[in-house]
């Protein structure tokens, strides 16, 4: 056969790396008919999709008239819709993260621009106070000077999101869009641009404001213990400490504003270190997403038994799990029923709240299932089966011990005797789990001999639809932290600079004292050091807890257990090459601030 296109299967929203299909002709599909395991047969509601519900209803009735053996089953497109929205919902919660974070350091970054803006007009300023202006009087003017740049800004904001639109939308979400490239979403664009134009007149009216009010010359502070009592080896190093934590007066603002950009930088890197974490532990751990298995074999409902007593018998499988399905209407809608029982070894779902039905009359299910039903464990939900209605117990929430599940976290779970009670269209297979210490490549060829058509790809287990779409998110994150990375650095060098800057007469002073040059570079460098610590001690708390609610996000939306990890080692190693690149950053102020005289940095003052 010529292969003439390439075509994916469109109701795939799951985005499936196992489906393998084939789009042939009608002839093709006439000719293959008495081979084909099952048809597909897509139906188009006349009143949407509203009516799926009772479209299921019915048809689960109708298919109660069959018997056990029912010869079609229904998937509706709403699970593949879910999945896409699944998908963006994860998007969206990662890019949220990154606007909120990224607004505050803009706005530092904003504070700092205009700050250096208006105190170009600081003499006019005092002016005006001399006059007996009052201060809303002069913030208002440094405002008003600044309209010409606060009315530009939305528009080029929405210049840069129009010209950086075909890059969104990201991750599994892009696969989906039909319609990629420039994008003008004027309600966006329009309420984004006046967002950003209240929020820059609002930081330039506080800056402004702030920087109005008149000082007046207070005292130095001095730092216990910070004197020549604690030995000349360490006045450099107190000095350098108290140039970082105590800012001078005429740039307290803008050092203050540098200083919070550290801080945000240092919160930012360890809250994307954290998620990335989280997120690898939780999709490299298939237990927490409900694949505790290594393989599943579809098998005939007849001759089942023989297939597992033979798997049974392998020595290097250490455990094996007869897994039955079927179809089962709760709550007015058909939902995939499961029931798993132990042929060899413990195997069993894995449970997330609750526990496994042990009776007829109890049921675990799924809990995105739970949630959409409105339920809590302990509650009664009915389900109908062929002998009339029952209310079953919801005895614990579970996860699906399928890996290719079409409603990740929708499914039931039942006892094996009350599945072949009320289930219709049974299907059955075997999952098995190889002992750790066995070559898994060579089991599964071993498997694959022993039972021909048994083993192939899509017997491997595979993370859920949405799992695999959560994986797609995993940059994000990682830029991010790159982004803080460099605002951090950019922060810094500022911080410093501001105060090798602001600090130069006092810098001068200590030279004319007799301060070397090497201890002129020990001050600058130490007070790059006490902002780096400074920033470790307040960003580090502030980025574990921005990690955790933003993976405690992700994890609720999917319905699965929020559990975080913490980088320790990573994080530890972050703050240990910071403190030493800030040494080395320090190096360029320090030898800028000894290559003039003493004299003439006191003239210039």
């Amino acid at each position: 056969m010529r292969v003439v296109g390439i075509a994916r299967d469109p109701t795939d929203a799951q985005l499936s790396q196992t489906i393998k299909l084939l789009f042939g002709t009608p002839a093709f599909a006439r000719e293959h008919l008495r081979t084909a395991a099952s048809t597909v047969i897509a139906v188009w509601l006349k009143g949407g999709p509203e009516n799926a519900p009772r479209y299921q209803r019915e048809l689960a009735q109708f298919s109660r008239g069959f018997g056990s053996n029912v010869p079609f089953s229904t998937v509706s497109s709403r699970a593949d819709a879910e999945s896409a929205d699944q998908a963006a919902r994860a998007v969206v919660v990662g890019l949220a993260i990154v606007a909120l974070v990224g607004g505050l350091a803009g706005i530092v970054t904003i504070a700092q621009t205009v700050r250096r803006y208006l105190a170009r007009a600081a003499d006019e300023g005092r002016v005006l106070a001399a006059l007996g202006a009052q201060r809303i009087d002069r913030a208002a003017v440094q405002l008003v000077a600044a309209l010409p740049f606060l009315l530009a800004t939305p528009f080029v904001a929405v210049a840069i999101a129009y010209a950086l639109s075909p890059l969104f939308p990201v991750g599994a979400t892009r696969t989906l869009e039909p319609y990629p490239g420039l994008r003008a979403d004027w309600f966006v664009f329009v309420v984004g641009g006046l967002a950003w134009l209240l929020v820059v007149t609002g930081v330039t009216m506080l800056v402004a404001w702030l920087g109005s009010r008149r000082r007046s010359r207070r005292a130095r502070v001095r730092i216990p213990g910070f004197g020549a009592a604690a030995g000349p080896g360490f006045l450099p190093a107190a000095i350098g400490a108290r140039f970082a934590l105590w800012p001078g007066g005429r740039r307290r603002a803008s050092q203050r504003a540098a200083f919070a950009g550290v801080v945000i930088a240092v919160a930012g890197v360890v809250g994307s270190a954290m998620f990335v974490a989280s997120l690898d532990a939780f999709t490299s751990t298939g237990a927490r997403f409900g694949v505790n298995f290594d393989l599943s074999m579809e098998l005939p409902n007849a001759g089942a038994k023989a297939v597992f007593d033979r798997l049974a018998a392998d020595p290097e499988l250490a455990a094996v799990g007869a897994v039955r399905s079927g179809i089962v209407e709760v709550g007015g809608r058909t939902i995939d029923a499961f029931s798993v029982e132990p042929v060899k070894g413990a195997l069993s779902p894995v449970v997330r709240d609750g526990r496994l039905p042990t009776g007829a009359t109890e049921v675990a299910i799924g809990p995105k299932l739970l949630a959409s039903l409105g339920k809590h464990i302990g509650d009664e939900i009915p389900i109908a089966t062929r002998a009339g209605s029952r209310r079953l117990t919801i005895v614990g929430t579970v996860f699906s011990p399928k890996s290719e599940s079409s409603t990740f976290n929708g499914e039931v779970v039942l006892t094996p005797a009350a599945l072949a009670r009320y289930a219709t269209n049974p299907f059955v297979e075997a999952i098995v789990r190889i002992h750790p210490g066995a070559d898994r490549d060579a089991v599964l060829r071993h498997l694959d001999a022993r039972f021909p058509y048994g083993v192939s790809d899509e017997s491997l287990p595979h993370a859920p639809g949405p799992v695999r779409n959560l994986e797609q998110i995993t940059r994000l994150p990682i830029v991010l932290a790159l982004f803080f990375a460099l605002l951090g650095a950019a922060a810094f060098v500022h911080a410093l600079l501001t105060i090798a800057t602001d600090r130069r007469r006092d810098i001068a002073v200590l030279r004319s004292l007799g301060v070397t040059r090497r201890q002129t570079a020990t001050v600058l460098a130490v007070s790059g050091s006490a902002i780096v610590a400074v920033a470790l001690v307040f960003g580090i708390p502030l980025g574990i807890v921005g990690g955790n609610l933003g993976w405690s996000a992700i994890a609720r939306s999917l319905y699965v257990e929020p559990r975080t990890v913490l980088p320790i080692l990573a994080i530890a190693a972050a703050g240990a090459a910071l403190l030493l690149l800030s040494n080395l950053i320090a190096l360029a102020p320090a030898r800028s601030s000894v290559r003039h005289s003493p004299g003439a940095a006191l003239r210039a003052e």
